[in-house]
């Protein structure tokens, strides 16, 4: 078994004070380096495209079908998530098999 240091855990900081309002600069603010975020919104940017909006629809969910906006396909993102994670699960079945 893998053991923590102690003081590693009494060093690690956790900022919980938006973890409702901003699903995007939550995950942004969340990754330290500076390339691999690049990365990594470039992932999700292409992950979230591959939702149709047919899903958004049905789920009655705002989103920007037309213009394509990071930020407003994250937060629809997470409350389809909400409303219903087996949506979630199968699309990411799909998507990553």
């Amino acid at each position: 078994m893998t053991k923590i240091d102690a003081d590693h855990i009494r060093n690690v900081k956790l900022q919980l004070n938006r973890l409702e309002e901003d699903a995007f600069v939550n995950f942004v603010e969340s990754i330290a380096s500076p390339q691999t975020r690049r990365n990594y919104i470039r992932d999700i940017q292409v992950f979230l495209k591959l939702i149709p909006s047919s899903i958004f629809e049905e789920y009655e969910i705002k989103h920007n079908a037309g213009d394509f906006q990071l930020e407003d396909r994250c937060e629809a993102f997470v409350a389809l998530a909400k409303k219903d994670t087996s949506i979630i699960k199968n699309h990411n079945k799909v998507i990553l098999d």
